[in-house]
């Protein structure tokens, strides 16, 4: 269960680099994590517009911090609007439903996928049919099947910033 509850979505990113970032220093992983500027809020509606729904309130806070997070980890990056808007985007996402298609997990197919990699089979989805209330979608990490899910973006935050103090701590 994360113990980060009382961060906002932006302490939990910069934490999750900075964790990341030691991660590097201690075991000589290779991975180049990096935070950008924030999204252009003209790019964020763009990216509502083409996915003909408003962006869950955390993930649009995540946004704002960083436009999309570079070697979040080894298998995935976080996107960003530039990534999202782009036709390599479209590819790999028609690329991910065909596979999740072929192994009968058909979380993807209906997710926004906010995480990946070209060519990994790895992905982290806003699963869009389970929005709640306050707009938030849950959060799932998938590769062939569920690996993980939170109930938010920023749950989802919370939970990958326990995986990677816990990484951390094994590695001291």
């Amino acid at each position: 269960m994360p113990t980060h509850s009382g961060m906002t979505v932006r302490e939990l990113v910069e934490e999750i680099v900075r964790t990341r970032l030691e991660i590097v220093r201690v075991i000589g992983d290779p991975l180049n994590v990096t935070l950008r500027d924030p999204a252009d809020p003209g790019r964020m509606t763009a990216l509502e517009r083409r996915f003909g729904a408003s962006l869950p309130a955390s993930y649009r806070e995540f946004l704002g911090t960083s436009d999309g997070v570079p070697g979040f980890e080894t298998q995935f990056d976080l996107l960003g609007t530039r990534e999202m808007l782009g036709q390599e985007y479209e590819d790999e996402v028609k690329r991910i439903r065909h596979l999740a298609w072929e192994v009968g997990e058909p979380g993807p197919l209906e997710g926004w996928i906010v995480g990946m990699r070209h060519g990994s089979d790895q992905v982290v989805y806003l699963d869009r049919s389970r929005r709640g209330e306050g707009g938030e979608c849950p959060v799932v990490h998938w590769r062939y099947e569920p690996l993980g899910e939170a109930p938010s973006f920023k749950g989802f935050l919370e939970m990958w910033l326990d995986i990677v103090q816990g990484i951390l701590r094994d590695a001291r």
